[in-house]
């Protein structure tokens, strides 16, 4: 290559005002002050241009087949999941059918009881019971109304969205700061579930399976 135009050197004209001689024509000169013979020199450029489109596509090769490999690993960690929420929903859903479905002996007992008047201290004590009821359902609406009405953060680094998946197959998503505590979680999912049943639960995660406990976390 010159940069300047040589009226000896046959050469082509290149942008920017560069000027290239063929390969054939220019003589290369060594230590010892002898010339390499041109076609040896193309034919090394050619044999080393050859080995690097061996190596790119090499790598090439590589990767694709390490993407093959990701998209078949995240495959198979999607169904594991699947399958994991799918076998902690029929253990809930066995958990709460066994706990409705109570003993012969207890439902003589309920049905004995039942025939039985009630006195009038046990009927206030039920009156009771259900009005307190009554306004813990109502306040769970009303701080229901008020979660719902908050704007949730906007997705970034520092927040995580939350995916609930109820007993009844339902499931609840929203989006938390990682300031916010365990406490403010445990608080939306109760208040933002269709029915207070059951009246007291933990929340779990999956990987590892573990009960989420300290709320103050």
């Amino acid at each position: 290559v010159a940069n300047d135009f040589h009226a000896n050197i046959p050469c082509v004209e290149w942008p920017l005002g560069t000027f290239c001689a063929p390969l054939h024509s220019c003589q290369f000169a060594v230590g010892d002050g002898s010339t390499l013979d041109s076609d040896m020199v193309i034919a090394t450029i050619q044999m080393t241009a050859q080995d690097y489109r061996e190596e790119v596509r090499n790598v090439q090769e590589e990767l694709q087949r390490r993407d093959v490999q990701l998209a078949e690993d995240r495959r198979l960690r999607e169904q594991q999941d699947r399958e994991y929420e799918e076998a902690l929903l029929a253990d809930q859903l066995a958990a709460i059918r066994r706990a409705e479905d109570s003993s012969p002996a207890a439902n003589e007992a309920a049905n004995t009881s039942a025939e039985v008047p009630a006195s009038p201290e046990a009927e206030k004590e039920k009156e009771a019971a259900a009005a307190k009821e009554a306004e813990e359902e109502s306040q769970r609406q009303q701080r229901k109304n008020e979660i719902l009405g908050e704007p949730e953060p906007a997705a970034s680094s520092s927040t995580a969205r939350i995916r609930l998946q109820l007993p009844s197959g339902e499931r609840l998503q929203r989006t938390f700061l990682g300031t916010q505590h365990l406490s403010e979680v445990y608080e939306w999912a109760h208040c933002c579930r269709p029915a207070a049943i059951p009246k007291h639960f933990e929340l779990c995660i999956n990987f590892p399976a573990r009960s989420l406990k300290d709320r103050s976390a």
